[in-house]
Parts: C-alpha cells; sequence; structure tokens
C-alpha cells in the first residue's frame, strides 16, 4: 500500500467517526475529541487533514451526499416507467438507504432542519442548498407530465409535495430503523401511501 492509499484510508476513517459523532450530537454537540478517539488518531492529525471543525462538518456531509447519491443512480430509468413509479423506486431506494445508514440520515436530517448556519459558511450552505434539492428534479417531472390548472402555483405545489412525502418518507425509514418493517415492507407500504397522497393533491391541481 503507497502513501497516497494510505492518506486516503486514514481520511475515510476519520469521516466514518465524523459521521457517528455528527449524527448523534450535531454540529454544536459534537466532540472532536471523542471523533480521535474512534478514529483512533491524535488531534493533532486531524487538524493536519481537516483546517477545522467546520470544514470536517462540511467534508462530513460531503461524503455522506456523495455515498446517497451513487445510490440514486441506481434507480430505475427504463423508459416504460411512468413519473409516479420513477418517484416510489427513488424514494424506495432513500429508504433502504437510510435505513442500513442511521447516521448518515440523522446528520443529514439535523443539519437541513437546523438553524442559521456560522458567518461566512459558503461550503455549509451548498451543502444545505443540495440536501434541500433532494428529489426535487423528480418530483418536477412528475408534475411536467400533468394537465395542470391555469392557476396552480407550481413552486408552492412543489413545497407542499416535498414536505408531505418528506413527512412520510421519515415514517418508513424510522420503521425500519426501529425493526417494524423489513426494508422490502416499507417500501411496499410507503408506495401505497405515495399514490394515495399523489392521487389527493392532483385531483386539486389537475386540470
Amino acid at each position: 500500500m503507497n502513501k497516497t492509499e494510505e492518506k486516503a484510508i486514514t481520511r475515510n476513517r476519520m469521516i466514518e467517526a465524523a459521521i457517528i459523532e455528527f449524527g448523534l450530537h450535531g454540529y454544536e454537540g459534537a466532540s472532536t475529541n471523542q471523533i480521535c478517539a474512534g478514529a483512533s488518531i491524535s488531534k493533532g492529525l486531524l487538524y493536519h487533514y481537516f483546517k477545522s471543525k467546520e470544514n470536517l462538518f462540511a467534508e462530513t456531509l460531503r461524503y455522506c451526499m456523495e455515498e446517497f447519491r451513487r445510490t440514486e443512480q441506481r434507480a430505475v430509468r427504463c423508459e416504460q416507467m411512468t413519473e409516479l413509479d420513477r418517484l416510489a423506486a427513488l424514494y424506495g431506494l432513500h429508504i433502504a438507504f437510510f435505513a442500513a445508514h442511521p447516521y448518515h440520515y440523522q446528520l443529514i436530517v439535523q443539519f437541513a432542519s437546523g438553524g442559521s448556519l456560522p458567518q461566512g459558511s459558503e461550503a455549509l450552505r451548498q451543502c444545505r442548498e443540495e440536501i434541500w434539492r433532494l428529489g426535487l428534479e423528480s418530483l418536477q417531472r412528475f408534475l411536467e407530465s400533468l394537465s395542470l390548472r391555469p392557476e396552480t402555483d407550481k413552486e408552492r405545489v412543489l413545497e407542499v409535495l416535498s414536505i408531505l412525502i418528506g413527512s412520510i418518507l421519515r415514517k418508513y425509514i424510522f420503521a425500519v430503523q426501529q425493526n417494524k418493517l423489513d426494508v422490502e415492507e416499507a417500501q411496499q407500504q410507503f408506495k401505497i401511501e405515495l399514490r394515495e397522497t399523489l392521487g389527493l393533491i392532483c385531483r386539486g391541481i389537475a386540470a
């Protein structure tokens, strides 16, 4: 193993420890000492790789998002699928990924729903915007596949759908994490509830 590979392994070990600590305690409550202990490294080595706690947090978020995006890319792309089926497939992958990576989920959700960011934190602002965009492209395609009433405020509908579906998704992720449902059962029940929710919304906005 060469030095470049060793550095990559060490860096990833720090980030994996940071995912757990930030996921459990959020940015403010997380301890760099605990991260160092979890990664079995010194604080000096941590700050050799990451210039600050904020930088470590931003890189940890980016790492989580990259893993998540790789999972999203496995969503079915069959041309014969309806946009509703695409949504169900996409969010079904969300359920499976976050059920298998609970600290990723806690970290992302806490950050997305948290308060104001430290002044000048451009990297964190970009991370939050990316999280907010998750799934919006697919929801937009779904709306574009419908014939809507002329007076429909698409941006408002998109916002409402994002909130509703996010709430339903959290319910099934928690159900899997608490061993109340297995992943396949959660995906199937989510798809049924997704259809019902979208059906109610569409009856109010479709032409």
